[in-house]
C-alpha cells in the first residue's frame, strides 16, 4: 500500500451564501492550531463528528466510521448528519464560524457539509459533487495528491463514501413520507 501525507495544517473555507459566515472544514491537527493561534477562536463554533452531538443530548450520534454504511447503517448515519447540519445551520444563525472537522477531514466532513447544503439550502447532491471538486483540491492540494495516490478513483473530497445517506437526505426533502429513522426532513413525525 503507497503511503501518503496529508497537510493536516490546510483548511477548505466555504462561505455560506445567506449568512456569509464561513464554514471551515479541516482535519482534527488543523482544530489545533486554529483553537491555539487565532484571536476570533471565540466566533468558532467547533463541531466534532467523531463525538456524539452534544446538543442532542444522550440522543446525539457520533460519526465513529470512515466506512461506507449499508443497511440500517444508513438511516443511522442520515440521522447523524441531520443533527450535525442543524448544528452548523444553527452555529452561522448566531453568526459565528462554524469548524467542522473528523480525522482527516476528507469524508465524513466535507460529506455532513454536503447535508447542509442539501437541507439548508436546496442545492442537489450533483450542485454540490461539481463544487466541492473544483474547490476541495484548490485548498487542499497536499490532501487531494494524497487521496488519489492512495486509490486512484478516490477523489477529493471523498465525499462518495457517504454517497447512500446523501442521496437518501436528498430523497427525503424531495418526498415528505420518506422517513429517516422515526423522522422526516418536513418535521412530522412518523411512527
Amino acid at each position: 500500500m503507497p503511503s501518503c501525507q496529508v497537510d493536516d495544517t490546510a483548511q477548505v473555507l466555504l462561505v455560506d451564501p445567506i449568512t456569509r459566515r464561513f464554514i471551515i472544514n479541516c482535519s482534527r491537527l488543523a482544530v489545533g492550531e486554529i483553537r491555539g493561534g487565532n484571536r476570533d477562536k471565540h466566533k468558532c463554533e467547533f463541531i466534532d463528528l467523531l463525538q456524539p452531538n452534544s446538543v442532542y443530548g444522550k440522543w446525539g450520534k457520533g460519526l465513529k466510521y470512515d466506512d461506507i454504511q449499508s443497511g440500517r447503517g444508513v438511516s443511522r448515519d442520515a440521522e447523524a448528519f441531520v443533527q450535525y447540519a442543524s448544528s452548523i445551520a444553527s452555529t452561522l444563525e448566531k453568526g459565528k464560524k462554524a469548524v467542522v472537522f473528523c480525522r482527516n477531514g476528507r469524508s465524513r466532513s466535507p460529506s455532513v457539509i454536503a447535508a447542509f447544503y442539501i437541507i439548508y439550502r436546496g442545492l442537489s447532491l450533483r450542485e454540490i459533487k461539481q463544487w466541492f471538486e473544483k474547490l476541495y483540491p484548490m485548498q487542499r492540494p497536499v490532501s487531494a495528491v494524497a487521496s488519489s495516490a492512495v486509490v486512484s478513483s478516490s477523489p477529493f473530497p471523498n465525499i462518495e463514501k457517504f454517497e447512500t445517506v446523501l442521496n437518501l437526505l436528498e430523497g427525503c426533502l424531495a418526498d415528505p413520507e420518506k422517513t429517516v429513522r422515526g423522522f422526516n426532513l418536513a418535521g412530522k413525525i412518523c411512527w
